[in-house]
């Protein structure tokens, strides 16, 4: 499976292997539960950054303090 759920303090990430080469590359979990991605609710776990998607659907790294981890 390409992408796999788990329970992080109560809190369910999706972990999702992108280019499918058996690394976790992202997490994603709904923090504020509106039901859909925010700022800082996907981190690219190769860097620890947040990404953040910009109106034109490209993605921007955000810094490391948005990690859902310690949120």
């Amino acid at each position: 499976s390409y992408m796999q759920g788990i329970d992080i303090n109560g809190q369910r990430v999706a972990v999702i292997d992108v280019d499918k080469d058996g690394e976790p590359d992202i997490a994603m979990t709904d923090l504020n539960h509106n039901l859909q991605m925010d700022e800082g609710e996907v981190i690219d776990l190769h860097t620890g950054d947040a990404i953040t998607f910009t109106t034109d659907d490209t993605a921007e790294v955000a810094g490391p303090e948005l990690d859902p981890f310690t949120a």
